[in-house]
């Protein structure tokens, strides 16, 4: 089990790395203290991210959540990610974005979702990777979609 003060006294913690566990839930606080700018939380058993587990992380620039059991990706659930620019969501069962998932990504480079059950990919979704609806440039270099249940 990660406590909820397990690495508050890590304030220089930069790369965290807890893939391959058996973590099911994350607690709201248990980044509480440090800032990493990578963490991997691939091949646990994570089921549902509340849109606030990852509050004020605006330092985080890759954050891998592949081979969990994420079912959809709910509205502002990365508004604090300001600097995120590689979100790995691949091999999850994610059949549902929300259009305003990714809202404020404006450094979003490499985006993964392959390996999902994705069936309708709303192009609304890339509405909100600017900050800025009077500079509506993207910095998004790479989308994987494939293996989806995409027609």
């Amino acid at each position: 089990m990660i406590y909820s003060n397990t690495f508050q006294y890590n304030v220089n913690l930069k790369f965290l790395l807890l893939g391959n566990n058996n973590i099911l839930d994350i607690n709201i606080a248990f980044l509480s203290g440090i800032n990493p700018t990578y963490l991997n939380l691939s091949q646990n058993s994570i089921r549902y991210l509340d849109n606030s587990v990852f509050r004020k992380q605006g330092q985080l620039e890759t954050l891998i959540l592949s081979e969990n059991l994420l079912q959809n990706l709910e509205s502002g659930i990365f508004n604090d990610y300001t600097n995120l620019r590689i979100p790995s969501l691949s091999a999850n069962n994610i059949s549902e974005i929300n259009r305003a998932a990714f809202y404020g990504l404006a450094h979003l480079e490499h985006l993964d979702l392959s390996n999902n059950n994705i069936v309708d990919f709303n192009p609304l979704v890339f509405e909100f990777f600017s900050i800025s609806s009077f500079d509506p440039k993207l910095e998004l270099l790479s989308l994987n979609v494939s293996s989806n249940r995409l027609d």
